[in-house]
């Protein structure tokens, strides 16, 4: 997932992933691009996943950009099922996954 400057929106987004996620039977991690926020979305992240119970891979870059996030994100991940979403995305995950 990239972001930057997300802080007030990917605590609720995680809330939401761990909630679709529970009761699958299976495992997942949350691969997070931050092209260095300076509102604490990192931190904010590493929170949310901590209570949520979930795998959090957060890489923080120096450089900015959507798809060069998107593309670092899916280099990161070791899953064979990539899930992309925004943090902002208007459609929030539910449990029908």
């Amino acid at each position: 997932m990239p972001t930057y400057n997300e802080a007030e929106n990917v605590g609720e987004l995680l809330e939401r992933i761990s909630r679709a996620m529970a009761g699958k039977g299976f495992s997942y991690e949350v691969v997070i691009v931050d092209d260095s926020s300076s509102d604490g979305t990192a931190e904010v992240a590493r929170d949310a996943a901590s209570r949520h119970g979930i795998s959090l891979k957060l890489v923080i870059r120096s450089s900015r950009g959507l798809a060069g996030a998107v593309v670092r994100g899916f280099r990161e991940g070791f899953r064979r099922v990539y899930i992309g979403y925004g943090c902002r995305s208007a459609a929030p995950p539910r449990g029908s996954c």
